[in-house]
């Protein structure tokens, strides 16, 4: 009887927690929506850039040497900070999530930003090729899915961090069928390849479409924000969890007005 009772409280904690976050975002027509730009840039002086360090396949992986991280990439005009996310949080309704965006990244150290390759499916995709994840950082709604390829002719195997999203490690062939992850729940994931230790992807995922991920100079555009008071935050995985809370935002959004807002940000 007792096991009957837990297993039923389970079960209600569990449709509970699943409506929650079927509820947590209303999409709506949004009229007369605002915009907040900007540019993310590197407080103090950008460090060298880290040369990784090929030591497997390098028939493969050493085409083009050197190969340089991805993890800082510092615009030399602008001091711009590419593949920071910059999203709004506490967003109760608004647009809805566009999509991937189009267009395969640069394999060799220099991916977009945020623009995953598109399936034919139109899901979001993480893409290997010449044992490099592309794209390095990417953003993606609560409860979408994500088609991992392989575009190498030999095997890669996938693990991801995480805390709130199942975990998963998983070996895909050598131009092997695409694996397909889906995750629930907002948070930030990496994901490395444990046979070659070099590689490392981010993913990102929000509950609300207001986020974006700075270009090459470090500029970002958040656009149709419905009118309100909103909090801006910023993420980059050099950074401190620290030094990221105290770049928090208010910002105050106007109907059909744009709203700029640059951030500089510490990284090691």
């Amino acid at each position: 009887m007792l096991a009957r009772v837990l297993t039923g409280m389970a079960l209600g904690m569990w449709v509970v927690t699943y409506a929650c976050l079927a509820q947590a975002y209303e999409v709506i027509d949004v009229k007369d929506g605002g915009v907040i730009s900007g540019v993310v840039k590197l407080s103090g002086d950008a460090p060298a850039p880290e040369e990784l360090l090929i030591d497997k396949d390098p028939e493969v992986c050493g085409k083009h040497l050197p190969r340089l991280s991805e993890k800082i990439i510092v615009d030399k005009g602008t001091k711009g900070v590419k593949n920071a996310v910059v999203y709004l949080v506490g967003v109760a309704k608004g647009k809805a999530f566009a999509g991937p965006n189009a267009g395969a990244a640069d394999p060799h150290g220099h991916g977009g930003a945020g623009e995953a390759p598109v399936s034919s499916g139109g899901e979001y995709t993480l893409d290997q090729k010449e044992c490099g994840f592309i794209p390095h950082v990417q953003v993606i709604p609560a409860g979408g899915e994500v088609e991992l390829r392989n575009g190498d002719p030999l095997m890669h195997n996938l693990h991801s961090y995480s805390m709130k999203n199942s975990s998963f490690n998983e070996s895909i062939p050598g131009d092997g069928k695409p694996v397909h992850k889906k995750f629930d729940y907002p948070e930030v994931i990496k994901v490395g390849c444990d046979v070659h230790k070099w590689m490392n992807a981010w993913i990102v995922v929000r509950d609300n479409p207001y986020c974006a991920v700075t270009a090459a100079d470090g500029s970002f555009t958040i656009a149709d924000v419905p009118a309100g008071a909103y909090k801006l935050n910023v993420w980059h995985e050099a950074a401190s969890k620290e030094d990221l809370k105290k770049l928090t935002k208010d910002v105050t959004i106007e109907a059909k007005k744009e709203v700029k807002v640059d951030l500089e940000v510490a990284l090691k």
